[in-house]
């Protein structure tokens, strides 16, 4: 990876200072397929912003109302900020394809498929090496995090 920046300009951070950031404020926990309000761009957990929607047609954050009868037409996922969760949480990705696959395991449902085409592998060891990068971001497509203080 190429650095964009002189080394004295960049410096370390601590998860703990992006946390405020990358969590739900609704269940205090990390953002969980990222979904933000497109009227006032707040972001929560889908789950949690869902459910919130059965009874309320306001943002839990700002109050704004989003949408007089259809609250849910007005959010959209943010795979990007999902992504930077998932970079930025070790093993939180894994942890919760794990919690999914055992929730519906408990429950004798069929668990879905991965909505991320697979590739035709040639051989076993291909097989059992493209199971496994299903729910992970190749190395080459790693991603960068700029923060930028202003003040």
């Amino acid at each position: 990876t190429c650095n964009l920046f002189p080394l004295h300009l960049q410096r370390l951070i601590n998860l703990s200072e992006l946390t405020p950031y990358i969590l739900c404020s609704i269940c205090k926990g990390y953002l969980i397929d990222a979904t933000t309000i497109t009227e006032c761009l707040h972001t929560f957990c889908k789950s949690c912003i869902v459910r919130h929607f059965y009874y309320s047609n306001r943002c839990p954050k700002c109050n704004i109302v989003v949408h007089q009868t259809q609250p849910l037409y007005n959010i959209r996922l943010d795979r990007q900020l999902q992504d930077i969760v998932y970079k930025l949480v070790i093993n939180l990705e894994e942890r919760e394809k794990k919690q999914m696959h055992d929730f519906y395991k408990e429950r004798g449902l069929e668990v879905p498929k991965p909505a991320v085409p697979q590739p035709v592998p040639s051989s076993k060891g291909r097989t059992k090496k493209a199971l496994e990068s299903v729910f992970r971001i190749p190395p080459e497509l790693d991603m960068s995090l700029l923060l930028e203080f202003i003040g």
